[in-house]
């Protein structure tokens, strides 16, 4: 979309096909390895591969690079999801698991009204509350 904005459809088109061509590939191997944790390891690597091939292209084309700011909160929330998978699958009596993912939402929940107050001016809280009220 940032191509399409910056009025390059070439670019665009091109590394669409190129990340879709790719992605039907490694949808088919993952799902046939890993049946449907399969499709959603290849989610994530879409979402990976997307941002690597956004990285290269921005860096290259437009002398845009990423701030570190935004790498650590993409590894927080990478971080965030392994520790959720590990709590889900680990063999912890059932309330231990309850008690670690309710901390693991609330801390979710506490990053992304940060996140949002800091990046967009955004209190979530607030808006959540206001919601309630009428």
């Amino acid at each position: 979309m940032i191509f399409l904005a910056k009025q390059v459809p070439k670019i665009f088109v091109t590394t669409v096909i190129l990340q879709r061509i790719i992605l039907v590939v490694v949808y088919f191997i993952l799902y046939n390895l890993a049946g449907l944790k399969g499709l959603g390891m290849a989610y994530f690597f879409s979402g990976a591969l997307h941002l690597v091939i956004m990285t290269v292209i921005l860096k290259w084309k437009y002398d845009i690079k990423l701030k570190k700011k935004s790498y650590l909160g993409l590894l927080f929330i990478s971080v965030f999801v392994l520790l959720s998978i590990i709590v889900r699958k680990s063999d912890l009596d059932f309330y231990i698991i309850i008690m670690l993912g309710g901390v693991l939402f609330i801390l979710s929940m506490l990053f992304t009204n940060e996140y949002m107050k800091r990046v967009m001016g955004l209190n979530i809280l607030h808006i959540i509350s206001n919601k309630f009220k009428r």
